[in-house]
């Protein structure tokens, strides 16, 4: 703030803690309390000629201004000396509240190592300071006189002031006064302290006018000292301060959206500051300093709240003009005055009950502050595709593919979960979709291998070659092998590699884990991939209960739990999908596939997005059938389904949808799993009807 400004609060300050004397013409000393309470009530007094220049009549001063007399109420006094007078000026504004090193033009006077003070140094707060560049003291006073019954009061009363409002404010009537284009016109005057003043046309033409020679100032600065905690009001201009003031409340008028920087440099030099309820115009120019104010008060750690919601609550009517709109507060209580001062004081209300700006901002957080971001979300939505899964029956149920979000898997053991999922991952990267696997329990080259076999029988398939030359894992491996095959065999084996290496290899990244690999490294290959590739990949975890722990004191259930909810936070904060492979508790062996199911089912239950089970068909439970009958019946399904796991024959495996959170549940999709060869079928597809040939490498050495 200026050095003037800095005065003139000290000013303010000073009068507001005078006390009436006696005679209701002057005060009661503040220095020896006695002048004004004798026979005469006669106490300090005001210099008519030199305003803000005060004598005691008991003499213990005489035509002094308010900072010697402040100073002197300290047992402090202005010498020759200039460290003296530094510090003599920093505890009369610290009076104040007011922090001597914001104040322009203050120098802090330099020491030698002796001691002595540099001569050479200039103090520019020295003692009483000088009269401002331009005192209007005299105009304003001869303005106020004439306001009563004037043009300027009709004026203001129609606006909604009170006249006990604004003789509080000292406002004058002009009868004749210069506004731009050498315009004449009567005119409210605004006095803003003694060295300036606003005029304010009260008829057509040009609406305010600047007093020339003066120095520019907030309108009614003094509630920013208050040290009551009310909050004030910032508005826009002094109408607008006057409008909450009528309310009630009180208010500073910035005089101009180009003050907001005159406001910031003030309440730097203040200490003990009130809470802030912005209010100024809802227009473009109102925006952009609310902004300002708002990263200035938040980088001060003050409070503050928004209350431009009282201009938009007493909008009664539905007007989608802008040019219509109500955009400043005294327009606001014209329209409608009890709605305007209860806004005012719900304002106050909720200003007092807020936090350090930190998270003051969350009065701005509700759904209204992410609207614009939720309509543009959905219009960026338009050009996100859902990424196929190559299953159309499982594309189906999902809407078109998956989308970002948690999905989770599981099955029993040996029921095919990183099977089905590999496969779905391999037919997503042969989209030239990236996709990193995080393999916890499984070596890349099982994997890879898995791949392989799984081209070889559907290959053999769709070339309608016998699907004895198609291999399992082992059968690829195990490179002692391949001496023995026939041509066709080492063709389909040599094409089915060519391919995995030319169509999907160059979109799939395969992690190992060996109990290293946790949430962490996760995201950080995720954020390495993104920024080295571009583009966002589809995420595969086996299996989510063998990450590494995150706190290695807490049970497996803990871990499970922040696994879940930072997985959850990873496809949401890079906006994909990522899917996880679970195992499920020993209960699930002999019963329907549920969210229950689930090892540690309470995070993976309420954080997954969509949860889905393998199981065999024929586990679901069969109207009246009795316990006894059912066990025999599974036990019967698990043997069979054993033995066909170890032989030509597919299994059929349901797929169920028990958690769809953007979609319907309760939908199965039905495959038929083919363990040697790596291969899950859709029942409803070309490959319905899959007769193997002949049996071959058909030993338990061969079934991965």
């Amino acid at each position: 703030m200026t050095r003037e400004q800095a005065r003139q609060i000290v000013i303010d300050g000073f009068k507001r803690r005078l006390q009436p004397d006696k005679s209701g013409k002057g005060y009661i000393c503040p220095i020896c309390k006695k002048s004004g309470t004798g026979k005469t009530g006669t106490g300090i007094t005001e210099n008519p000629k030199q305003p803000n220049r005060f004598t005691c009549w008991t003499g213990c001063f005489t035509n002094s201004d308010a900072i010697s007399i402040t100073a002197q109420q300290l047992g402090l006094h202005f010498t020759a000396d200039k460290q003296n007078n530094y510090e003599v000026m920093k505890a009369v504004y610290r009076q104040y509240g007011i922090g001597i090193n914001a104040v322009d033009g203050t120098e802090r006077p330099q020491s030698h190592a002796n001691g002595q003070g540099n001569i050479n140094t200039t103090l520019k707060v020295n003692a009483p300071q000088s009269e401002p560049r331009a005192d209007y003291t005299a105009y304003i006073k001869t303005a106020s006189e004439k306001f009563k019954g004037s043009k300027a009061e009709t004026y203001i009363n129609n606006r909604g002031i009170s006249t006990r409002v604004a003789e509080r404010f000292n406002l004058g009537y002009s009868e004749n006064e210069y506004f731009p284009n050498n315009e004449r016109h009567p005119a409210l005057i605004i006095p803003v302290g003694t060295s300036f003043y606003i005029k304010r046309n009260i008829e057509n033409g040009a609406r305010f006018s600047n007093v020339k020679g003066g120095a520019s100032n907030l309108f009614n600065s003094k509630p920013l000292t208050n040290q009551q905690n009310t909050p004030v009001f910032i508005a826009e201009s002094a109408i607008d301060a006057l409008s909450i003031i009528e309310a009630g409340g009180e208010a500073v008028g910035l005089n101009s959206t180009n003050n907001a920087d005159l406001l910031i440099k003030m309440i730097d030099g203040l200490e003990n500051l009130p809470p802030f309820i912005l209010c100024l115009d809802t227009d473009e120019a109102g925006d952009n300093a609310t902004e300002k104010l708002k990263n200035a008060f938040k980088e001060r750690n003050l409070r503050f709240i928004d209350g431009r919601f009282i201009i938009e609550n007493c909008d009664d009517t539905d007007r989608k003009d802008e040019k219509t709109k109500l955009k400043d507060l005294n327009a606001a209580l014209m329209k409608n005055r009890d709605i305007f001062i209860e806004c005012v004081d719900m304002a106050e209300r909720r200003a007092l009950n807020i936090l350090p700006a930190e998270l003051a901002e969350y009065e701005e957080q509700n759904a209204a502050g992410y609207f614009a971001e939720f309509a543009n979300n959905i219009k960026a939505s338009s050009d996100i595709q859902a990424i196929p899964t190559g299953f159309d029956s499982l594309d189906s149920v999902f809407d078109g593919g998956l989308y970002s979000g948690l999905y989770f898997i599981g099955a029993v053991s040996s029921l095919g979960k990183t099977t089905f999922c590999l496969q779905l991952a391999d037919q997503i990267a042969r989209q030239k979709q990236d996709v990193l696997i995080f393999s916890l329990e499984m070596a890349r080259s099982e994997l890879m291998a898995k791949s392989v076999s799984r081209l070889t029988f559907m290959n053999a398939l769709n070339q309608n070659i016998n699907t004895s030359n198609a291999k399992a894992v082992r059968g690829i491996t195990d490179g002692r092998r391949w001496a023995n095959y026939s041509k066709t065999e080492i063709e389909l084996i040599t094409q089915s590699m060519k391919e995995y290496e030319s169509q999907i290899a160059p979109n799939i990244w395969i992690f190992e884990g060996v109990g290293n690999v946790g949430v962490n490294e996760v995201k950080e290959k995720v954020s390495r991939h993104i920024s080295l590739k571009g583009r966002k990949p589809l995420v595969l975890i086996d299996y989510v209960q063998i990450l590494a722990p995150i706190d290695i004191r807490a049970t497996d259930k803990q871990n499970t739990d922040k696994a879940v909810l930072e997985l959850k936070r990873l496809s949401r904060d890079f906006s994909l999908p990522v899917i996880c492979i679970s195992s499920l508790n020993r209960e699930s062996y002999t019963e329907p596939i549920s969210m229950r199911s689930f090892k540690e089912s309470g995070a993976i239950e309420y954080g997954s997005d969509i949860l889905l089970g393998l199981q065999y068909n024929g586990m679901d439970y069969i109207e009246g059938e009795k316990d006894a009958e059912r066990l025999k019946r599974i036990r019967e399904i698990n043997k069979i389904n054993s033995v066909k796991a170890k032989t030509d024959s597919g299994i059929d495996i349901q797929l169920k949808v028990l958690k769809n959170r953007h979609g319907k549940k309760d939908q199965t999709v039905n495959f038929t799993y083919y363990p040697v060869f790596n291969f899950f079928s859709e029942q409803e597809n070309d490959f319905k009807e899959i007769h193997i040939q002949t049996p071959f490498d058909i030993n338990p050495d061969n079934v991965m």
